[in-house]
């Protein structure tokens, strides 16, 4: 749990143009199947998958809101920006800050694929 962020804000942050409604969620999700009621759902396009496939299972499971790089038709709030990759990260940067101004810490993990 993050508390309450909105789609307003992580658009204002990520320079992603917002259609729909503004909507406040508390969890993110990459993963349409883990979705719950109140979930925002970031698309992430990898090697072997779109997110942007399950924009609609998303949806069916109860997220408020759908941040995309692609144009999506869905019934609810989505905000569109350049790189949804980019995106994460400036909303885990929103996250490290949220986690520092109110005191609660943050830990730094940092993974390479180079071994010594």
């Amino acid at each position: 749990m993050i508390g309450k962020l909105s789609l307003s804000e992580f658009a204002h942050r990520t320079g992603g143009e917002l259609f729909g409604s503004d909507a406040q969620f508390s969890e993110i999700s990459t993963d349409s199947r883990s979705i719950v009621s109140g979930d925002l759902y970031l698309c992430l396009i990898g090697e072997h998958y779109d997110g942007h496939d399950f924009v609609q299972a998303a949806v069916d499971g109860g997220a408020v809101a759908v941040v995309a790089s692609k144009a999506v038709e869905s019934s609810i709030s989505a905000l569109q920006v350049n790189d949804t990759h980019m995106a994460l990260g400036a909303l885990a940067a929103v996250l490290a800050l949220y986690l520092v101004e109110a005191h609660l810490g943050l830990a730094l993990i940092v993974a390479s694929e180079k071994r010594a």
